[in-house]
């Protein structure tokens, strides 16, 4: 069995009420250390809360938009080995939040690790952030004071 696993997509995701997803979110958020506006708005914005959204642009996967090249070394960090199936809510919202509270761990403010999770660690550090990436980070940063 491969790392990435596409063939349990709409029997995960019909197993989750809107309200249990957002639960989770806020559960996951807490556990990580990720403020939980944050959490909630970032998945509003990559998904709609929908645990079968798929951008084929990417190609990126799930509740949390996990990209497909990334899902190796995101089972190796933060999903102790184990597949990533990309469409189960409960793995896509535990590697992702892991994911951005270790973004954070490196950035230091939620402003880039936001702005990280959307565009890429290396060119926020670069300074190369797209237009696209600061209108994403400010709607989830008013997205986030407005749930507080």
């Amino acid at each position: 069995m491969g790392l990435f696993m596409l063939a349990s997509a709409s029997v995960q995701a019909e197993q989750w009420t809107a309200a249990q997803l957002r639960r989770e979110v806020r559960k996951v958020a807490v556990q990580v250390g990720v403020p939980t506006g944050i959490a909630e708005a970032l998945v509003e914005r990559e998904s709609e809360f929908n645990p079968d959204a798929v951008n084929p642009n990417d190609p990126s996967y799930g509740i949390m938009q996990l990209q497909t090249r990334y899902l190796p070394w995101f089972a190796a960090r933060f999903n102790d080995g184990r597949p990533i199936d990309p469409f189960d809510p409960a793995v896509s919202i535990r590697v992702g939040l892991r994911y951005l509270a270790s973004l954070h761990a490196v950035c230091g403010d939620w402003w880039d690790t936001i702005a990280s999770y959307n565009c890429g660690l290396s060119r926020v550090m670069r300074g190369d952030i797209p237009k696209s990436t600061y209108q994403y980070v400010r709607w989830i940063m008013w997205r986030a004071d407005e749930s507080d």
